[in-house]
């Protein structure tokens, strides 16, 4: 009997000290959980840089996509179509809204064509406006483009808050093909409710359709702002560069954003002979 007993404590103290071994201490688990949390920090920054490239490689094939399509419809064509790009803005119905308190941080880019929007109202005026077949496409991610100044050489417009001015840009293609800076002599400009009944979806809330659409992807003020109070265009650009949208707006203004860029951003040359992008 006292064998018996003595094989059931050494049976019942060897479970005990597995059941020990086992487990974790409370400090054995604590030790696990911050180092798991000290790797999963270090590697966040290159996990987020890796999603960003991704987006931006993305939005470069994107842009050479519609800059092949926008020059093949110019030449059948035979007249001036660009690549526009903007950021969207929010739906709203008051036109005395300010677009900057409507803006997202999304962006897109479409093929525009040169066209007499409405050949028999006796306004010889031609603008620029979404060509038929082509729908605007969402740039990926975060990515955005922005415009290279030709005329002063450098980046456009750092110092306003939102980058508005600076993330608005066309890249204008030529009858013949190439890549110009304007379309005979004249800035490029868009369909506005000024010149267009009914208004251009992409610009403008129709608000004459039944239903009235209530939302516009851009502000066609912004898209042909001219840079000194007027609204006559802008010239189109022949160098961009791609970046993070809401990583350089948190910089501080002017310089910063221009250091930024030139660590961070991809800077693209337009080739303006065949108008294809290729990298520096």
């Amino acid at each position: 009997m006292k064998m018996h007993a003595t094989i059931r404590r050494e049976r019942d103290r060897r479970r005990r000290m597995a059941a020990r071994r086992a487990g974790f201490s409370l400090i054995e688990l604590m030790v696990v959980i911050g180092l798991i949390l000290l790797i999963s920090g270090a590697a966040l920054p290159s996990i987020i840089t890796i999603f960003n490239a991704g987006a931006e490689a993305q939005a470069y094939n994107l842009l050479t996509a519609q800059l092949t399509a926008a020059r093949a419809l110019a030449i059948q064509k035979a007249t001036y179509t660009a690549v526009h790009v903007q950021r969207a803005d929010s739906a709203s119905t008051d036109p005395n809204d300010d677009y900057l308190n409507h803006m997202t941080d999304t962006f897109y880019s479409a093929v525009m064509i040169y066209a007499d929007p409405d050949e028999d109202d006796g306004d010889p005026n031609r603008y620029f406006e979404l060509a038929e077949g082509f729908t605007p496409r969402k740039l990926p991610g975060a990515a955005a483009f922005g415009e290279i100044d030709a005329a002063a050489p450098g980046y456009k417009s750092l110092a306003q808050p939102s980058l508005e001015d600076f993330t608005t840009l066309s890249i204008i293609f030529s009858p013949n093909g190439s890549v110009v800076r304007n379309v005979g002599g004249a800035d490029i400009v868009f369909l506005t409710t000024d010149v267009f009944d009914p208004p251009d979806p992409i610009f403008e809330n129709d608000l004459t359709a039944t239903p009235p659409t209530e939302t516009k992807l851009w502000n066609h003020v912004l898209a042909n702002d001219d840079g000194v109070g007027g609204f006559a265009g802008e010239p189109g650009t022949t160098a961009v560069v791609i970046f993070d949208f809401p990583t350089l707006r948190a910089v501080p203004m002017g310089t910063a954003r221009a250091n930024y860029l030139n660590q961070n951003a991809r800077l693209v040359p337009v080739n303006i002979h065949t108008g294809q992008l290729f990298e520096r």
